[in-house]
C-alpha cells in the first residue's frame, strides 16, 4: 500500500484500485467500484476509526472480492458473452472462424456457465471447466476454450463490469496430461504415391469416369495447396505458358448470417485467402502440368464446359464432402490406406523434408499460415529412408508473397531435389 494518509479530506489511492480518505469527523474510507449495474457504476465503502485498520478491511475485501461483486450484478454470463460476440468479436472474423467460435460457446461454455451471475464466477468456476474438459476433448480444442473465456474476462475487466480476470488464476493442462491425443495427420508413402500414378494409368487407360478425380489428387501431391483452394482454383488461374498456378481465393462451407449475427443455412463461400501472405503463384512442375491437362481432356471428351479445375460432371463447384468421398473410393480401389484430403498437403511437405529439404527452407515453401506442420513432420522426416528415388520426386511449392514469379524459377525448382544444396541454391536464386 501507498503512504498513509495524514490530514482530513486527503484521498489516497492504494495500488491503484479504490480510494482512501480521511473524512471530517476522523474517520477512514475506503471506496471502491464494484462494476456496472443497469448502465451506471455502482460503490462500496468500508469505514473504519484509524488507517490501520481500515488496511485489515481492506486485506479482508481484497481476499474475496466476489462476494462483493454479487450484490452489484446479478446479469448471467451468457446476455454479457453474446453480446461481446456480437458487437466486439464477429465484425472482426471470417465466416469460418465466427462458427468455430459461436460453436465453442454454444457446446462447452454455455451449458456449464451461461446461467450463473457473471459477477459469480471465479477461477475455480473455470478451471473445474478445464479440468472436465480435460478428460473429453484435444489439446487444441481446451486452448480454444480457454482462449475464448480469457479474451471475455479481459473485456469485461477492462469495460468495468469486473475488477478481476478469474482466468488470470488458471492453469491449462500439458498436452501430456489431456486424455484426448491431437490425431496426427496421416499421409502417404513413397510406394503409396507410386501406387497412386499407376492407378492414374490404368483408369486413363480405361477411360473409367468413376475415379475422374484421381489427377486433381495427384495435383494436390505436387503442388501442396489446400483443398479450399483447389476448391476454389479456377482455370483462369492456370497460367500453361509460364507454368504458373496462381492462388488468391478460398473455399469454405459456413453458416449464412442475418443482420444481428443469428445463424442460418450453411452455404458455399468463396473469399479471399486468410492472409496476404496467402496470395502467392506456385511453379507447376510436368507432373501438375500433365494432371491439369487430363482433366481438361476429360471435361473435353465429355462436353463439360466449367470455369473450376475440379469440378461436378455438371461443371458446377464440387464440395468437400464430394472430393473427400471420391478420394475414399479411390484409395480403396488403388488399396492404399485412406487418408484425408488435408493429408496429400501433409504428404507433399513430408517428401520434401525426406527429400533433403532444410525445415528453415521447408517454412517458406508454403503459405505461412501454419509454418509448424513441418516442424510436426520432422520427425517422419529423420526416419525416413535416405534414397532418393526420382520416380516419386515431388516439386518445390515456392510462396512469392504477392509478388510477381519468375518464369525462370520454374526449371530450377522443378523435379529434382536430390540434394540439400540444390534446393538452398534454387531458393537463394
Amino acid at each position: 500500500m501507498s503512504k498513509s494518509a495524514t490530514t482530513n479530506n486527503t484521498t489516497k489511492r492504494y495500488d491503484g484500485e479504490g480510494t482512501v480518505n480521511q473524512r471530517k469527523d476522523g474517520r477512514w474510507e475506503y471506496r471502491v467500484s464494484l462494476g456496472k449495474v443497469n448502465g451506471k457504476y455502482a460503490y462500496k465503502s468500508f469505514y473504519a476509526a484509524t488507517e490501520r485498520e481500515l488496511k485489515k478491511l481492506i486485506k479482508q475485501y481484497n481476499s474475496d472480492r466476489q462476494k462483493y461483486l454479487c450484490e452489484a450484478d446479478k446479469t448471467p454470463f451468457w446476455q454479457h458473452a453474446e453480446h461481446w460476440m456480437r458487437v466486439y468479436k464477429f465484425p472482426n472474423l471470417r465466416g469460418n472462424s465466427i462458427d468455430r467460435l459461436e460453436t465453442t460457446y454454444e457446446v462447452h461454455i454455455k451449458p456449464v456457465l451461461g446461467f450463473l451471475p457473471l459477477s459469480q464466477i471465479n477461477s475455480d468456476d473455470i478451471q473445474m471447466l478445464i479440468n472436465a474438459k480435460a478428460q473429453e476433448l484435444s489439446y487444441s480444442y481446451i486452448k480454444k476454450i480457454y482462449e475464448f473465456l480469457n479474451g471475455f474476462f479481459k473485456y469485461a475487466k477492462q469495460r468495468g463490469i469486473i475488477t478481476t480476470n478469474p482466468c488470470d488464476a488458471v492453469i491449462v493442462p500439458k498436452e501430456e496430461h489431456v486424455a484426448v491425443k491431437t490425431r496426427e495427420i496421416d499421409i502417404l508413402t513413397p510406394k503409396e504415391i507410386s501406387k497412386l500414378y499407376a492407378f492414374n494409368n490404368k483408369i486413363l487407360k480405361n477411360d473409367n469416369h468413376f475415379y475422374k478425380h484421381v489427377p486433381a489428387y495427384l495435383f494436390l501431391l505436387n503442388t501442396g495447396i489446400r483443398c479450399g483452394e483447389a476448391i476454389a482454383l479456377e482455370w483462369s488461374d492456370i497460367d500453361f505458358e509460364n507454368r504458373i498456378c496462381r492462388i488468391n481465393k478460398n473455399f469454405t462451407l459456413v453458416k449464412s448470417r442475418d443482420k444481428n449475427w443469428n445463424a442460418g443455412k450453411r452455404q458455399k463461400l468463396v473469399s479471399e485467402t486468410k492472409t496476404p501472405a496467402g496470395v502467392r503463384e506456385i511453379p507447376l512442375n510436368d507432373r501438375a502440368v500433365e494432371m491439369l491437362e487430363q482433366i481438361q481432356n476429360y471435361n473435353r471428351k465429355r462436353g463439360i464446359e466449367t470455369p473450376y479445375v475440379i469440378s461436378t460432371d455438371s461443371g458446377a463447384q464440387i464440395s468437400e464432402r464430394s472430393l473427400f468421398q471420391s478420394l475414399e473410393y479411390a484409395l480403396g480401389a488403388a488399396e492404399i490406406h485412406h487418408i484425408g484430403l488435408h493429408g496429400l498437403r501433409h504428404t507433399f511437405a513430408s517428401t520434401l523434408l525426406r527429400k533433403g529439404v532444410d525445415i528453415a527452407v521447408g517454412q517458406v515453401i508454403r503459405s505461412p499460415q501454419r509454418d509448424h506442420d513441418l516442424q510436426h513432420l520432422y520427425p517422419y522426416h529423420r526416419r525416413a529412408e535416405t534414397k532418393r528415388d526420382q520416380s516419386d520426386t515431388i516439386h518445390l511449392n515456392m510462396r512469392v508473397s504477392g509478388k510477381k514469379f519468375d518464369p525462370n524459377l520454374t526449371q530450377k525448382l522443378t523435379m529434382n531435389l536430390t540434394t540439400k544444396s540444390a534446393v538452398r541454391t534454387s531458393h537463394k536464386q
